[in-house]
């Protein structure tokens, strides 16, 4: 008798609690995220004293707005230009870097992009040989 009791109040309790549970909707994030077309170009042979400039294209492959907020050059040698406006999804965008050839040689030089996304930072590098 005692196992037919706490088997109904068992079932009772199931039924219950079942009756209690209530699904969440959805969360839908909206969600920006830049895809780069390239990350390192490579200028070749350039001239002394002859600027080079080289550009970064990036789509936004998300579902939001994609604000880059600032770019920032790894020495004065270099001067970025960016997309200030917010590039919508499914559009296009760049980062276009100079390099101002004072120097022979190789070099290697680098750009950060700060962007509205989780982890919002990316680092292209330009490269090449700067000769007479």
């Amino acid at each position: 008798m005692k196992k037919v009791f706490f088997a109904c109040i068992l079932l009772c309790s199931v039924n219950l609690t079942q009756g209690q549970y209530k699904e969440e909707p959805a969360i839908i994030l909206e969600i920006s995220h830049m895809k780069w077309d390239q990350k390192v170009i490579n200028l070749g042979k350039i001239k002394l004293n002859n600027p080079s400039t080289a550009t970064f294209r990036f789509t936004n492959n998300g579902t939001s707005p994609l604000i880059v907020s600032d770019v920032k050059a790894s020495c004065s040698c270099t001067v970025a230009e960016f997309t200030k406006e917010p590039v919508g999804p499914g559009k296009s965008g760049q980062v276009k870097a100079q390099y101002n050839a004072s120097k022979l040689g190789s070099f290697s030089k680098t750009v950060t992009v700060y962007y509205n996304e989780e982890g919002g930072m990316e680092t292209l590098t330009i490269e090449g040989e700067v000769v007479e």
